[in-house]
């Protein structure tokens, strides 16, 4: 029955009829009508499911369905007729009537307690949202997950919708709708909030909220996943207080418990493996890693607990297969490394189901090979898919607010360079995947004229339809027209996985034929010295991922902190890199499971695939289902000849 309720949603233009608010005039009918209290006990008519039907797929015009409707609420029983004036004002909130909301307040005002009211809210925060009126939305999305009588599918929807909507808020903001939202939820859903709540959360946060609720039961997911973040972060002191608010707030709590004990340090002896190249060609890069794993032991306060069994993969397979197999030896309950793609491929059929390995190659799409298989790198393929699922949510973003006519398009413009042309192939294939978007793909030579193909890739993404009216229209007025009609462009974005050199050599010719109208995507290959040779004049609508600054990921503790100067002091200078910090952290999140939390085996391989994920001083981490580790990155712009973070 719910499902039949769920039918989806035409609209209209035209206002209907709708019952008066309390105290107004009723027609006859309307008076003493029965309430239906829950929706399964709705019962449904074939003739409002048939209008309901043509008029989403076109067959009837808006004024039909109207027309329609206002009969069966008319002439249909009591209960029927309710039915179709609650979807009369679906259609009109669907089909964006400028008039839908006040229709919708009236109906709300006549029957506050009938079934379709958690979904009248639901319909009228998506007709709020499409017109910007974000914090109106919240409030009717709130009073559809918190209603007593919502379904719980249609709760879960809901939340999805005011979790995209808080993202656009204030961190206080943001924490205080969703913790509110919490008491009405189930626990898979309490668990997601409490995370979404938790990362955006201060201590000063969290002690406001303690203090306004006097049922603190529901928020222990809360509790836990602040605590939780606190430790993954080094943060002693946020750890501390919130082991004493849990204390007094949820005593006897398997949250509780398990606050308690990460703060306690109670922490276990361990071993973890290293597997890197530390001889060969490779080994300049394997010292480099091995630097950042040192330092994170040192930084850990239960540090000493941990010991690195480290062994030399040696750039080939057979070394790293052995060095692999002296590491289970000698009792690892986990891995870092190996560094290179080659080594990964061959040491992934070796690899023991319940001692997970996290790799530290680009190749991400390398974590399939083996369940306990993990790779983290914020390298360009890793970069490649961050820009990939942003677009993908600003297209679903903008067909959700409005009908698109046309397939979205986006461009892909490499060089001819084998890491340039991975990262295109990836992003091309997330971008197409599902019939997102259609992907024009150009090779470049940075050295030559490219405007003739610019030109030509822009033209085929125009709207052909639209062009033929625009020549047309030339020929009526004009006639010996030599004008090339030229359109806006018809490209959401353009991907450009291209070094800093590469790019400001382009970025005149995408100006000269307008692409530079367009989001420009980026990323660190960017950053090379040479971004500012044309002092980025063309590059204003950039978008570059970056790692997350300090300040931008709120990461003021100890792991955030390991700064240049203690690498200087340690392995002189020069010796830090993004594989350094990748290294470090991927050292912190086995050596946080294992010794603090005490996981090995099975439970620590699920627990690595902890969908709350791992925020780290490179920005958070979350590992999918078949290992491949996601990113989260800053986004940097181009203002006044600097990068800056992009609002």
């Amino acid at each position: 029955m719910i499902s039949a309720l769920l039918l989806a949603a035409g609209c209209t233009k035209h206002e209907v009829a709708v019952p008066p608010p309390n105290g107004g005039a009723a027609h006859p009918e309307d008076v003493a009508r029965p309430v239906a209290p829950r929706v399964m006990e709705i019962q449904r008519d074939s003739a409002i499911d048939s209008v309901m039907r043509e008029a989403r797929q076109g067959d009837i015009d808006h004024q039909s369905a109207e027309q329609q409707l206002q009969q069966l609420a008319a002439t249909a029983p009591p209960i029927l007729a309710d039915e179709a004036r609650f979807r009369a004002v679906e259609l009109q909130l669907e089909w964006d009537d400028p008039y839908a909301d006040a229709a919708a307040d009236r109906l709300l005002q006549a029957r506050p307690d009938h079934a379709l009211v958690p979904y009248l809210h639901f319909w009228l925060s998506g007709w709020l949202l499409r017109r910007d009126a974000r914090a109106a939305a919240l409030d009717h999305l709130a009073l559809t997950i918190d209603g007593s009588t919502t379904p719980p599918d249609l709760r879960h929807r809901a939340l999805r919708e005011g979790a995209r909507a808080v993202a656009a808020l204030e961190d206080g903001e943001a924490v205080q709708w969703l913790l509110s939202r919490m008491p009405h939820l189930d626990d898979e859903d309490r668990l997601t909030v409490a995370r979404m709540a938790a990362v955006r959360s201060s201590p000063e946060m969290v002690a406001a909220w303690r203090q306004q609720v006097t049922e603190h039961d529901p928020f222990a997911a809360y509790y836990q996943e602040v605590a939780r973040i606190a430790l993954m972060r080094g943060d002693r002191d946020t750890l501390r207080q919130v082991a004493d608010w849990a204390a007094d707030d949820i005593p006897g709590t398997d949250a509780a418990r398990m606050i308690h004990r990460w703060h306690s340090g109670s922490s276990r002896a361990v071993r973890i493996g290293v597997l890197l190249p530390l001889s060969g060609r490779y080994a300049h890069f394997g010292e480099r890693a091995l630097h950042g794993v040192r330092m994170a032991v040192s930084k850990l306060r239960y540090g000493d607990n941990i010991t690195l069994i480290i062994a030399d993969s040696g750039g080939n397979a057979n070394a790293t297969i052995s060095g692999y197999q002296r590491l289970l030896a000698e009792g690892c309950v986990a891995v870092v490394g190996p560094l290179l793609a080659n080594d990964v491929r061959a040491l992934a059929p070796a690899l023991r189901p319940d001692v997970p390995v996290m790799a530290l190659t680009n190749q991400r799409a390398l974590a399939r090979l083996a369940p306990s298989l993990f790779v983290h790198s914020v390298g360009p393929q890793v970069q490649a898919a961050f820009l990939a699922e942003l677009v993908r949510r600003q297209l679903r973003e903008r067909a959700r607010l409005a009908q698109p006519l046309a397939q979205p398009q986006v461009a892909v413009i490499a060089s001819a360079d084998a890491s340039s042309q991975a990262s295109a192939d990836l992003f091309q294939r997330l971008l197409e995947a599902d019939g997102v978007a259609k992907v024009h793909r150009l090779t470049v030579d940075g050295a030559i004229d490219e405007r003739g193909r610019l030109l030509a890739l822009r033209r085929d993404s125009d709207d052909a339809l639209l062009l033929d009216e625009l020549d047309e229209d030339l020929a009526l007025f004009i006639a010996e027209p030599d004008l090339a009609p030229m359109l806006p462009p018809g490209l959401a974005a353009v991907y450009l996985p291209l070094r800093g050199k590469e790019v400001a050599a382009l970025a005149g010719q995408l100006a000269y034929v307008g692409l530079n109208q367009v989001e420009i995507l980026g990323d660190s290959r960017w950053r090379d010295g040479h971004l500012f040779d044309d002092h980025g004049r063309y590059l204003a609508k950039a978008a570059i991922a970056a790692l997350p600054s300090a300040d931008q990921a709120r990461q003021q503790t100890v792991f955030s902190a390991a700064p240049q100067e203690e690498y200087r002091q340690l392995w002189g200078d020069h010796a830090r890199s993004l594989l350094s910090d990748v290294a470090f952290d991927s050292l912190v999140v086995e050596a946080t499971l294992t010794s603090s939390w005490g996981l090995q085996g099975m439970p620590l391989v699920r627990a690595l695939r902890d969908p709350g994920g791992f925020p780290l001083p490179t920005g958070n981490v979350v590992f999918d289902h078949d290992g491949i580790g996601h990113k989260g990155f800053a986004l940097l712009t181009v203002r006044d000849g600097a990068l800056v973070p992009l609002k």
